[in-house]
């Protein structure tokens, strides 16, 4: 037992006022002889026995009453378990369904052990306890919603809900999963927590390094307000070294495709094992169909490599690319990995030029069209059918255009905008449009830096200053600097033993002032000299692309180059990917469902993997209906589902990407088990599991016992005035003549309060 208010028990001396008003109530008195009360000594010797009785229960009355209210002003705790309600516990159950618990062992998986030590564990909690369970999926999922008595019904349900789910594709982050764990509110008749945790002891996601991490978690055990320990069981224990190739990732520069458009698919194989290997084979196939094979190896411990895969985009719609690793190891849910891609037929894209005249030395819209493979009028080439429909306006016709009929803009040759201008363009990218500003000789940088710019605030990521350089003097120019490949719009354009980049040649430009309001701005190209020629903003969900140099070739020979027309066809990509709906998600990323316009949709729907279904609730984004959820911890394939009134269901593919990190077998260290040994709350494969250690209730109050006290006291007080009454009325008589002059009510009280404490009316012999 515990005090949280020590002071108090300094009023314990008050125990001696009850008992020395007992002591001056018996003092002696005169005694006063009279001949006729012999006849009555007998009578009298007897009553006064029964006096004495009655007044040393009503001092013991008292001095319980007055006990009773120190300790309840001193607040005692109980730590004990003998209060009825003490002995109750919260038990939470963590388990680890990662992707690694489904490693081949010689005896089964680990998650077959820890289904057995799950119900070895299960058999030692009482009918006191109260039960739930999480598994490791994104930052805790709970199997159960609510905490319920350990009944054998509410355990092998709880089990069967455990097997049901199985291994997942996730990747266990222990400290948030744990973390909520202890804040979930205990049940009102707990009074300690126990969260068991049940893992394959890997490395991964225990964050060993992260010492603020480990502090804070500590931190929060020792400073909650239900005494709670935490027991680890390792269920796989030491094991040999593990055989593991993985497919970590599939990567494209884009997943957004034209019909007819080459594309390149990577996959990243790499050997997480301890054994290299020599020779491996990679079986790729588009929506269940082959697409052929490639061969890998050699390997090395350790060591990856990249497996291209280059095909031509086929029909319309949306086709989940998948590669398998035909390569038995010991983890064989990560030699298979998927990528989902689109194919679109066409990409309306608004051309915004000014020119009046046709000269491609005086416009720079021609130049644009033909590398779109359209001819001035907007028609296609005779060389062929593009994918690109572009409409060319003058800027003064932005105000009547409906943008979202269109995926990305081009300014040619960036004039001064109105504000109902920019205003438009601003929304329009901030729902994911793209807009590519390229400038020339009808910007001016003072209105540029007022209309776009906005100091930090607009469309274009950094400022611009005077324009340099001559166009008529062709003998001095700034050359262009092959650009990087890590940017996903400049990948083919660094390739200078295909493209010529690298010998264009600008001659005029608008130099980017430097002042970088919004972090590390992309820059897509540079000169020789590092001088910004070109460079990415982000505003909303879209990309903005400003470029220093007009389209045409009026200030540079760029559209003279070979490299011209995949740049403009590169980053109208780039920019145009924000415009679709992204089927490729991260773990817990928001997973949107565009519906069809002009459709009566009578439900949509969500199949997670493990056959989880769930409703989507439906948003408006702009002129677009759409349907989202944000239940996308688990990794792997997921299927939106659109019913349609009148049609059959429209089916879509998502993929949630896995951690490459869960394929890293690694047992975690002994640092680690020494760090949870350190620690008073937590145990490491305990010999008497499922008990709470003795150490756990330091840390916090136990039961509370001052609301029984208070309750004693109450009744005390009660007792004492029934027990007072009583006495007068017995040794004086006048209980009939007080009661006449009390109320009724009153009276009724007293009668009332008699009975209840001695059973029956008091009253003289």
């Amino acid at each position: 037992m515990s005090f949280l208010n020590l002071a108090f028990l300094w009023g314990l001396p008050l125990l001696a006022v009850p008992v020395a008003i007992h002591l001056l109530s018996r003092r002696r008195q005169d005694v006063v002889k009279w001949g006729a009360m012999q006849f009555l000594l007998e009578s009298s010797l007897r009553r006064r026995k029964i006096w004495r009785v009655d007044d040393l229960l009503l001092m013991l009355l008292r001095t319980l009453a007055v006990v009773a209210l120190v300790l309840a002003l001193a607040r005692p705790l109980w730590h004990g378990s003998s209060l009825g309600g003490a002995g109750h516990r919260d038990v939470i159950f963590v388990w680890d369904v990662s992707m690694s618990m489904g490693r081949a062992l010689k005896d089964g998986t680990p998650f077959d052990r820890l289904l057995e030590k799950t119900e070895e564990l299960l058999e030692k909690l009482g009918p006191t306890d109260s039960l739930r369970g999480m598994i490791t999926v994104g930052r805790g999922e709970w199997l159960t919603t609510e905490s319920e008595p350990a009944t054998a019904e509410r355990k092998q349900q709880l089990l069967g809900v455990l097997k049901e789910t199985g291994v997942t594709e996730a990747s266990a982050d222990w400290f948030a999963c744990l973390g909520t764990a202890l804040r979930v509110a205990a049940p009102a008749r707990s009074r300690a927590r126990l969260v068991v945790v049940l893992c394959d002891g890997q490395a991964q996601g225990w964050r060993k390094e992260d010492q603020p991490g480990w502090q804070n978690f500590l931190t929060m055990v020792e400073e909650s307000k239900t005494p709670t320990a935490i027991e680890l069981h390792n269920v796989v224990g030491a094991v040999d070294l593990a055989n593991n190739l993985a497919i970590d990732k599939l990567s494209t520069p884009r997943p957004l495709l034209g019909i007819g458009e080459t594309f390149v698919v990577e996959a990243d194989v790499r050997n997480h094992g301890d054994t290299p290997l020599e020779r491996g084979t990679i079986q790729w196939s588009l929506d269940g169909t082959s697409l052929g094979q490639s061969t890998v190896g050699p390997i090395g411990v350790g060591q990856s490599i990249k497996v291209p895969l280059k095909q031509v985009a086929g029909k319309s719609g949306v086709s989940r690319l998948t590669c398998r690793l035909e390569t038995p190891d010991d983890l064989a849910a990560d030699n298979e990995c998927s990528l989902i891609l689109e194919v679109i037929e066409h990409v309306p894209i608004l051309l915004v030029d000014d020119a009046e005249e046709e000269d491609p030395l005086k416009s720079d819209r021609g130049y644009v069209l033909a590398a779109l493979g359209q001819d001035k009028t907007g028609a296609s080439t005779p060389q062929g059918t593009s994918i690109f429909d572009v409409t060319t306006i003058a800027s003064t016709e932005l105000g009547a255009q409906a943008l979202s009929n269109f995926r990305a803009i081009i300014f040619s040759n960036t004039p001064d905008l109105d504000e109902a201008a920019i205003g438009k363009l601003t929304e329009f990218v901030r729902v994911g449009g793209g807009l590519w500003l390229a400038l020339g000789d009808r910007t001016s940088p003072q209105e540029f830096n007022r209309q776009l710019y906005r100091s930090g605030a607009g469309l274009a990521p950094w400022p611009i200053e005077t324009a340099q350089g001559d166009p008529d003097r062709r003998e001095k120019f700034v050359a262009i600097h092959p650009p990087l490949k890590e940017h996903p719009a400049t990948v083919l354009l660094a390739d200078t033993q295909r493209l010529d980049i690298d010998r264009a040649k600008v001659f005029r430009r608008f130099p980017f002032a430097a002042a970088p309001a919004r972090g590390q701005i992309p820059v897509l190209l540079e000169s020789g000299t590092g001088e910004a020629l070109a460079v990415e903003g982000f505003l909303g969900q879209g990309r903005v692309i400003v470029q220093a140099l007009s389209m045409g070739v009026r200030w540079s020979n760029l559209p003279l180059m070979q490299a011209y027309v995949p740049l403009v066809h590169e980053w109208l990509w780039h920019l145009i990917q924000p415009t679709g709906i992204a089927l490729n998600l991260r773990p817990g990323d928001p997973l949107l469902v565009s519906l069809p316009p002009n459709e009566h949709v009578r439900a949509v729907r969500l199949k997670q993997p493990g056959g989880i279904e769930l409703p989507l609730t439906t948003i408006q984004q702009g002129a677009r209906s759409l349907a989202q959820s944000r239940r996308t911890q688990r990794p792997g394939l997921y299927e939106a589902v659109i019913e349609v009134e009148g049609k059959p269901d429209d089916v879509r593919p998502y993929q949630v990407a896995r951690s490459p990190e869960e394929s890293k077998l690694d047992q975690w260290p002994v640092e680690l088990t020494a760090k949870w040994n350190d620690s008073r709350i937590a145990r490491v494969n305990p010999t008497e599991s499922i008990a709470m250690p003795a150490s756990t209730f330091g840390q916090t109050t136990g039961e509370p016992l001052w609301g029984m006290l208070l309750a004693l006291v109450v009744f005390a007080l009660l007792a004492e005035l029934g027990m007072a009454r009583r006495i007068a009325a017995k040794r004086f008589g006048f209980r009939n003549e007080a009661a006449e002059n009390q109320s009724p009510a009153f009276g009724r009280f007293a009668a009332f309060l008699e009975t209840a404490v001695f059973g029956r009316k008091g009253g003289p012999g």
